[in-house]
């Protein structure tokens, strides 16, 4: 069975997004955003997220790049991280602002990296609005994400849920 579902709301930095109950917070030691989420599946299976928001001198995703510029970004970075050996796209997908319910574009990148650290897959959603970005990464090792439909369907409804916005 599916486990219940908790609304996580932060209302001043005014996003959402929808977590497993048993989830537990996971914060980090320093502190490097103006805002961090930290959040982690109690399984042992590498399953967590994070949430973290931070001022930017743009109005919207589309003013940094397009999705394909945005992507070869993130990847590039991923792959320039201290022990990465390797960076495999998977998917994107972008999803268009509608100035009339003031909703934000969003850009979702999934991906796998193969580091020093192991195996890990990522999805990744982002959004710039009210001149912040807001960037949750969902993560899970790559062995418990390819090999669990349970899994793949768990991390993408959280990425799916995030949303920034009134």
């Amino acid at each position: 069975a599916a486990e219940p579902l908790a609304d996580i709301v932060e209302p001043q930095l005014a996003y959402r997004l929808r977590v497993p109950s048993d989830w537990k917070e996971a914060p980090k030691p320093v502190k490097t955003h103006l805002h961090e989420a930290l959040l982690a599946s109690p399984d042992g299976r590498g399953v967590k997220i994070g949430i973290t928001v931070d001022p930017v001198k743009i109005d919207s995703l589309e003013a940094f790049g397009t999705l394909q510029q945005v992507t070869d970004r993130v990847l590039a970075v991923e792959a320039g991280r201290d022990g990465v050996n390797r960076v495999d796209l998977r998917a994107t997908a972008a999803q268009g602002a509608d100035v009339e319910s003031g909703t934000p574009s969003y850009y979702t990148i999934e991906y796998a990296t193969d580091s020093s650290r192991g195996k890990k897959v990522y999805c990744c959603k982002y959004c710039i609005t009210a001149r912040k970005l807001y960037v949750l990464q969902a993560q899970a090792k790559q062995d418990a994400f390819d090999g669990d439909e349970a899994v793949r369907s768990q991390l993408r409804a959280v990425v799916e849920s995030f949303t920034v916005g009134a």
